[in-house]
């Protein structure tokens, strides 16, 4: 089987794939039967368009080209993601990729059905792949690699407005690369597919350095509390600084020879029951322990008590 007659398969097994991952969000909104029908309408005719394509690639090229342009321009209309593109950061990120993606997929499936007879060799049928799978496939990859990664990988990556440069880029070279196709204008076409290649590339270094921009902002976030029992004083320490003057006065008391006076002795506390609870703005109580009360010993039976001996 020639790879030509392999296209189709491959692009449905794709864009089913994707499509089927947002129909699931896309029923968070109430559900519509004519709506839902339209869907499932779309997606048979991709999916016969697939087989009829292994005896007849013709027909089968038109047929596939039918489903995917009903498949983009129903998730354009009805996906979630013109909601999420009010949002900020990651979510907002996400949908900038999924929609022109929705649209470079209804180009690609108008220009399947449109030029199927071309289908196999040409600058056209460079275009009609390109529109599929640079246009829709690599941009729903750029939208969704920030949340499948962490999943599959078990690593976190961190958004930056950066990426929004590795997306443009994807776009504006492969509009270069279409419009040098149907222009027949090889320097465009070259450059375009340069292009794409560039923002291939862009997009796994900036994925790289989002990874590694997410375990340092870890470490951080481990390190900061160890940083602040540290700081901590330890367990016995006074908490109240000296009082001011002290060490002052006492060189002066020395004769103001320079060298520091004797400490003079603790002062004896007196006792107070520690029957106090520490409250707010009140220590514990310092003082000494009592000793033990002594007892009497105790007495047998039928001898005299202790005073009485004496």
């Amino acid at each position: 089987m020639a790879v030509p007659a392999l296209v189709p398969w491959w692009a449905a097994f794709l864009v089913l794939t994707i499509a089927g991952e947002r129909l699931e969000l896309a029923h968070l909104r109430p559900a519509r039967g004519l709506v839902d029908a339209a869907f499932l309408l779309s997606a048979a005719l991709l999916g016969a368009g697939a087989l009829l394509s292994a005896v007849r690639l013709e027909a089968g090229v038109r047929l596939a080209g039918l489903g995917m342009a009903g498949l983009g321009l129903w998730l354009a209309r009805f996906d979630v993601a013109w909601r999420t593109v009010r949002l900020q950061g990651l979510t907002r990120y996400i949908a900038w990729c999924l929609l022109p993606g929705y649209a470079w997929l209804a180009l690609g499936g108008i220009s399947w059905a449109l030029g199927a007879r071309w289908f196999g060799g040409g600058v056209f049928y460079d275009a009609m792949l390109h529109t599929v799978f640079v246009g829709f496939v690599l941009s729903m990859i750029f939208g969704h690699a920030p949340v499948i990664l962490p999943g599959v990988l078990g690593v976190t990556v961190a958004f930056s407005p950066r990426f929004y440069l590795h997306l443009a880029l994807l776009h504006a070279s492969l509009l270069l690369r279409i419009a040098g196709d149907l222009a027949v204008a090889i320097p465009a076409r070259q450059w375009g597919g340069l292009l794409n290649m560039v923002a291939v590339l862009l997009f796994l270094l900036q994925t790289a350095l989002a990874v590694r921009q997410a375990r340092r902002a870890a470490r951080r976030r481990a390190a900061s509390p160890r940083k602040r029992r540290g700081a901590s004083p330890e367990r016995g320490a006074s908490m109240h600084p000296p009082r001011e003057g002290a060490a002052s006065g006492a060189v002066s008391a020395a004769g103001g020879t320079g060298r520091a006076a004797p400490a003079p002795p603790p002062p004896v506390r007196r006792w107070r029951p520690c029957g106090c609870a520490p409250g707010r703005g009140r220590p514990a109580c310092s003082g000494p322990v009592p000793p033990p009360r002594s007892r009497p010993p105790p007495t047998r039976r039928g001898a005299p008590a202790p005073s009485a001996r004496r």
